[in-house]
């Protein structure tokens, strides 16, 4: 894993290397909405795309993680197949459904079912590179990936992935010191009940980074957001007591959050402090939107990875998972 997490930068660069020059795709019908069906680590790039594209892209577009799709799927829908794998079987079910309704397809793995179903049905396909069978250490690469297609689909503006290469020289230059940084935090959070708070515009970034400490470091987190959280959540800090003297709070901030989630912020913070453990606040360093947000996923990547040596545990294997599925091919 740590192998894997280093090669972050190289990895947004090949990808961009490679999809850069893809031939513009040209839709059968206007595309008036966008669905991605992915889960894991191939659904959480979806969720980090769609972040990135708030504001940008003219269209609906929903990430589903489920076996359905919505009822509005049809002919004037993009729907993208994503598993890395290219065999998570809610994806495969979801992508059947689509055909039926008549979506235009495009699909994005590295290889398996969905591969071998785009080959078939001549449906426009992103190969991702594998460097070993983990889809969550292969973000950068299906990020950089679904931004092109957005971008030969016509859904965004033009050179828009054309800073990519500036954001891979930016984690590449910020590496060793996001890994200082975090290895001086992981064992503050071990032992710890973890939240993450952050603005809309960072939760996907956030659950990417709780899906790290569940996988990386096998242990429990929560993510809340803000303004969200301030009309329930915050509220509850109260009880368990004991519970949450044992937590541990960071607080994400963005050049991009809304001035009055700042605020928001500021006025928590005492309350939260006084029942909690402790509560830290983590800003993003960049001097551009796409910098700051593959900060603190690299950051994150490296956090979990530091989480997992203070709990002893290998970082790579998720053996509850394989257990899970091979369960489930019984059903």
């Amino acid at each position: 894993m740590e192998q894997l997490i280093s090669g972050f930068a190289v990895q947004m660069r090949n990808a961009h290397q490679k999809f850069k020059d893809k031939p513009k795709a040209k839709g059968i019908l206007p595309i008036h909405h966008v669905v991605l069906a992915g889960l894991g680590g191939s659904g959480i790039g979806g969720n980090i795309v769609q972040s990135i594209l708030f504001g940008h892209i003219k269209v609906p577009f929903e990430v589903i993680k489920h076996y359905d799709i919505p009822a509005y799927v049809g002919p004037n829908t993009l729907f993208i197949a994503s598993s890395f794998s290219g065999n998570t079987e809610e994806t495969l079910e979801a992508t059947e459904k689509a055909q039926l309704a008549g979506a235009q397809i495009v699909c994005v793995a590295s290889g398996g079912k969905i591969q071998k179903l785009a080959e078939e049905k001549g449906y426009d396909i992103y190969l991702l590179d594998s460097l070993a069978p983990c889809p969550r250490a292969h973000l950068p690469t299906s990020v950089t990936a679904l931004l092109h297609l957005f971008e030969h689909y016509g859904l965004i503006t033009e050179g828009f992935t054309s800073v990519l290469l500036d954001v891979a020289a930016f984690l590449e230059a910020e590496s060793d010191a996001i890994r200082a940084e975090t290895k001086k935090l992981a064992p503050k959070l071990a032992q710890s009940f973890v939240f993450l708070y952050g603005s809309d515009y960072c939760a996907a970034v956030l659950v990417r980074l709780q899906q790290q400490i569940n996988e990386n470091a096998k242990q429990i987190c929560h993510v809340g957001i803000v303004p969200e959280m301030n009309h329930n959540e915050f509220v509850g800090w109260v009880f368990p007591a004991d519970v949450l003297k044992k937590s541990l709070v960071l607080q994400f901030h963005l050049a991009a959050d809304h001035p009055r989630v700042s605020s928001r912020f500021d006025i928590c913070k005492p309350f939260i402090a006084k029942a909690s453990g402790q509560i830290l606040d983590v800003k993003a360093r960049g001097d551009h939107d796409l910098k700051q947000l593959f900060y603190f996923i690299l950051w994150g990547d490296w956090l979990s990875f530091e989480l997992a040596a203070q709990n002893n545990v290998d970082p790579y294997p998720v053996s509850v998972i394989d257990t899970l599925k091979k369960s489930l091919e019984n059903v």
